[in-house]
């Protein structure tokens, strides 16, 4: 996933996410974390699905489905295009 915007969203441990372009704030839970810094390095969404399944230990259908979840999320939020 590639968006210049992306890659702007200042995070930090504890799931604060601040949009500099907008000034909006988010508060991310552990599974959007690990996929937004995935993401931000150019991590496909089939391979950050399989790291939330191996990090949550959860079925890699059931992380495919969080993944296009929040990729979703993402595109409602404008912070990507794809």
């Amino acid at each position: 996933m590639k968006s210049a915007r992306l890659k702007q969203l200042a995070t930090n441990n504890e799931g604060f996410c601040f949009d500099p372009r907008t000034g909006e704030t988010y508060q991310l839970n552990e599974s959007a974390q690990l996929l937004l810094e995935a993401f931000k390095k150019g991590v496909p969404d089939t391979e950050a699905a399989e790291l939330l399944s191996e990090k949550f230990s959860i079925s890699l259908s059931e992380a495919q489905s969080d993944t296009h979840e929040f990729i979703q999320m993402l595109r409602i939020y404008g912070v990507t295009e794809l």
